[in-house]
């Protein structure tokens, strides 16, 4: 029975060891919005800035005058740890679907944000949603200190593409005959491409509609799999291309789409919307059923919702917006919406 304990509390040691020691990196992802496609950078940093992640809970209870800029680069950098460590994919994971709510881990980051909401003079969410979250979670929060504050682009007057549309498709090989349904950003397990592609999948007897998926990821190759094993038709995978060649593609298409990983208990609001929304393009949003970005679409009539293994509910969006009238209507609304709501002016 001794033996047996003591064996019990080496693999725990060696467990909290292994933890720790995942948190020993010397990168920071940063989220960067290039242009307002989805992307991450990852940036090495020289030595004498970098900090190691505390190892104790007595480091834990540090003094909370500490500067943001500290605290700030601190949490990112211990949060871009766990989603290098935490598993075979590099990818951008929220700490909310990886990391165990009982872990170290999870409490480490669960007291740094604690720490910055209480030294900062406001804090901005980006959308209803998502203060409702930070509100709900942190009900020691003063709410008058925060406010909505959306993703936004300096909104331009919408203009039609200077060369041909036939001569950008013919390039991709993109039919011009067909309504174009486009996903483009990152791709991967966060954004739900599964379902994006398990969605295309259950739409492919529709035949005027063709589903364009532009952009790179860890999820890259298994849908690129995936449409050769079904050997499908419908759908186009692009993985790089320049991004001049993306924003004329993004005015031949028809309709955008936003996919999110239904597991997802934080809002999220992606900011590719703001891309489509600008090219005047209504927009279907398979999501999970914390966020409100889809809410917000359909109940302004530039959008529909459905959570995002529900296959019935987007095949029937999908119909829908094969009618042009309907998709031009919505389409204006999107813009106009876009100018009103989400603008920087």
């Amino acid at each position: 029975m001794h033996i047996k304990l003591t064996m019990t509390r080496f693999v725990l040691l060696f467990l909290v060891f292994v933890c720790l020691q995942a948190c020993k990196s010397s990168s920071v992802v940063q989220v960067a919005q290039e242009k307002q496609v989805d992307t991450i950078r990852v940036v090495s940093l020289p030595d004498s800035v970098q900090k190691e992640i505390p190892k104790s809970n007595d480091v834990l209870e540090q003094d909370s005058k500490e500067s943001v800029e500290d605290l700030a680069f601190s949490y990112l950098k211990a949060k871009s740890r766990v989603a290098w460590k935490s598993g075979n994919n590099t990818d951008n994971y929220s700490v909310d679907i990886r990391v165990k709510k009982d872990s170290l881990i999870y409490k480490y980051f669960r007291n740094r944000e604690k720490q910055l909401y209480k030294i900062s003079d406001f804090i901005g969410c980006m959308s209803l949603a998502n203060l409702n979250y930070v509100l709900d979670k942190n009900p020691e929060l003063n709410s008058s200190k925060i406010e909505i504050n959306p993703n936004s682009i300096e909104v331009q007057d919408y203009l039609s593409s200077t060369i041909s549309k036939n001569t950008i498709l013919l390039k991709y090989n993109i039919p011009n005959n067909k309504t174009i349904f486009l996903f483009g950003g990152n791709l991967g397990r966060p954004q739900g491409i599964e379902f994006l592609i398990k969605n295309i999948s259950n739409c492919k007897q529709i035949k005027d509609a063709f589903f364009l998926i532009i952009g790179n990821g860890t999820e890259y190759k298994n849908i690129s799999n995936k449409i050769e094993f079904e050997n499908l038709k419908n759908v186009l995978l692009v993985k790089e291309l320049p991004y001049l060649d993306y924003e004329r593609i993004l005015k031949c298409a028809h309709v955008g789409l936003i996919f999110l990983n239904p597991n997802f208990t934080i809002p999220n609001f992606p900011s590719r919307i703001l891309n489509y929304m600008q090219n005047k393009m209504p927009v279907i949003c398979a999501t999970d059923l914390i966020t409100d970005i889809g809410m917000i679409a359909q109940k302004n009539s530039f959008g529909y919702s459905c959570v995002t293994s529900d296959y019935n509910s987007f095949y029937d969006f999908v119909i829908k917006l094969l009618n042009n009238d309907v998709r031009e209507k919505m389409g204006i609304n999107a813009y106009n919406f876009l100018k009103n709501e989400y603008s920087v002016e």
